[in-house]
């Protein structure tokens, strides 16, 4: 309620508009996450090509389970290491294991595929420079 005794009240449509500027918003920033923690990559590219990269990576998240800003962000972070589509690489088999299993809270499987792909990443790693 507003000074005064007056209520306002805000429609559907006005907290539709709302939730999609704050999307927006969210989606903006993690193009600039992306350029700023992978400037190598990604610095010099079109803002346009990475807001649909992030885009693809937010609905594969959401098909998840994981619909919170921190697990989309980790999400694509780990499309960024593993590919765009790397939930579907018959290649990674080990990442639908963790983003299939049903018994555990989608937040604690993405928590569980970011620590073995660490690992898978780090093992890597070490066969390349040994």
């Amino acid at each position: 309620m507003i000074s005064g005794g007056v209520m306002l009240t805000i429609r559907t449509e006005q907290m539709s508009i709302f939730s999609k500027r704050r999307q927006h918003a969210f989606e903006r920033h993690l193009v600039e996450l992306v350029r700023i923690h992978w400037p190598d990559v990604y610095g010099s590219r079109d803002v346009e090509n990475i807001l649909q990269m992030v885009r693809r990576a937010k609905l594969r998240a959401q098909s998840h389970g994981l619909t919170t800003a921190a697990d989309v962000a980790r999400y694509l972070n780990l499309s960024l290491l593993l590919g765009d589509s790397f939930d579907a690489d018959p290649g990674l088999p080990w990442v639908r294991h963790f983003l299939d299993d049903v018994t555990i809270r989608p937040e604690a499987r993405l928590q569980r595929l970011c620590a073995f792909a660490s690992r898978h990443l780090a093992e890597e790693e070490e066969v390349l420079h040994a």
